[in-house]
């Protein structure tokens, strides 16, 4: 009877733990956006996958200098950023994110596109010559990844992102290319005293020159990479040299790590994206804009309690956001620049 008991209960909390598990979404919304031959224009195009179960008339929308307006919105979120680096007011930050968004989500995307993403399981984001910043979009009351969760894709992909990972991640490696000289160089040691404290196993490589740097990308096999350094939206400078590491060589490194979380500035774009989805890696997590070595702790230290507690790094990265950002008020600091991608 016992036994009979024993089975039942571990069958209930098999199918709790399968049922908290993301499943292929069967309707998947994928949103491009381009722009004309000499224009600012942006074009958004909004269609269901191929592979979804339902179907729908796919929907565009032209915003009128969009590029500027991206570019004048990149410029007020990192001087508003590099404020509330200075002053720690998070909640001035949320405050003016949350008005700025909504008005910006008017601009760029139709009543048609919102009735359109709230009809989908997923929202997928085909970036290609520059990260469209979906992620930061509110719509009412609500972020736009409340109302489909939202992945990336270098490129238009060809199905249904799969977003469930039966893997058991195990170990992390916290790759340091900024030092101890660094003004940003609290976040690796601050990541790694976390999985120290945690129970988690890790290792670190202090790698301040591109020769070390690309070898311990190239030598190194851990389920998680960390990445903490500087960078431009298509090149990473270890100890923040004159010349980097191109996303093309890092395309070209032979890297095996299953998942890939980076706090570098602006290394959310396509072009570093599609160098880090290589070979074996296949869910990459970055920042569009500028970041901060205190968001890498902060945000490491939560995505990873959630990972090696049996998440997947979907569930995790948006178990973070779900919350800790989705109140009225938030002391968290700004992971809205933040991305998923996945192969």
């Amino acid at each position: 009877m016992k036994s009979s008991r024993l089975i039942t209960i571990c069958l209930a909390l098999a199918l709790c733990a399968a049922a908290a598990r993301p499943a292929l979404a069967a309707n998947a919304a994928v949103l491009s956006v381009r722009t004309p031959a000499d224009s600012r224009d942006l074009i958004l195009e909004l269609a269901m996958h191929p592979d979804s179960e339902t179907t729908a008339a796919p929907l565009s929308h032209t915003v009128p200098a969009g590029l500027d307006e991206l570019a004048e919105f990149e410029t007020w979120y990192e001087e508003l950023f590099a404020l509330t680096y200075l002053t720690g007011d998070n909640g001035r930050l949320w405050k003016q994110l949350r008005t700025r968004t909504a008005a910006m989500s008017k601009k760029f995307l139709s009543d048609e596109m919102i009735a359109f993403i709230r009809g989908a399981g997923l929202l997928i984001v085909a970036d290609s010559d520059f990260p469209f910043p979906a992620d930061v979009l509110r719509v009412e009351d609500k972020w736009l990844f409340e109302i489909a969760p939202i992945v990336h894709t270098a490129g238009v992909p060809g199905k249904i992102p799969d977003l469930t990972d039966d893997y058991k991640y195990r170990n992390v490696f916290v790759m340091d290319c900024q030092g101890p000289a660094d003004r940003e160089g609290q976040e690796a040691p601050g990541v790694a005293a976390f999985l120290q404290k945690t129970g988690i196993e890790h290792t670190m490589a202090l790698t301040l020159d591109n020769e070390s740097a690309a070898a311990a990308l190239r030598d190194t096999q851990a389920d998680v990479l960390h990445l903490a350094t500087h960078a431009q939206p298509d090149e990473f400078f270890p100890g923040r040299g004159k010349t980097g590491i191109p996303a093309a060589q890092l395309k070209n490194l032979p890297t095996r790590f299953r998942t890939v979380l980076s706090t570098g500035c602006n290394t959310g774009h396509p072009v570093f994206a599609d160098a880090m989805l290589d070979d074996g890696t296949r869910f990459y997590i970055a920042s569009m804009y500028k970041t901060s070595g205190k968001d890498g702790i902060r945000f490491g230290s939560d995505f990873y309690s959630n990972l090696f507690s049996g998440m997947t790094p979907f569930q995790a990265f948006y178990e973070v956001k779900r919350h800790n950002i989705t109140g009225s008020k938030s002391s968290y600091p700004d992971i809205l620049r933040f991305v998923f991608y996945v192969k």
